[in-house]
């Protein structure tokens, strides 16, 4: 539900009210995954789990890359959404392969 609210700020463009609702949520999701009602996401979690929390990573991520200068917030986020949608879905599955270039847009965006 958060996730939802927070996609529709960003649809919207309001990328900073979308920021503590998408961090609010991720860290409710790393709660319930960390507390083993779930398990841990580092851990291997199921891959649906961990491609939730792959998501919600991922959101959180391209709402800071919206920004002026987000891409240093942006970079890690999708570092670890990746390396999770990596190993739940396949390397070439769309999600990561998205994620992927995500990472490599940031990551060069942030060296200059």
């Amino acid at each position: 539900m958060l996730n939802d609210y927070a996609a529709l700020l960003s649809r919207r463009g309001h990328h900073h009210q979308a920021l503590p609702v998408h961090t609010r949520a991720l860290r409710l999701k790393e709660a319930v995954m960390s507390t083993g009602a779930v398990g841990n996401a580092e851990e291997g979690v199921a891959a649906a789990d961990a491609a939730s929390l792959g998501t919600s990573l991922s959101n959180l991520a391209l709402a800071h890359a919206a920004l002026p200068g987000g891409c240093s917030e942006a970079l890690p986020l999708l570092q670890r959404a990746l390396r999770l949608r990596e190993s739940a879905l396949g390397v070439d599955h769309p999600l990561a392969a998205a994620t992927r270039a995500w990472v490599q847009r940031c990551g060069s965006s942030h060296q200059h």
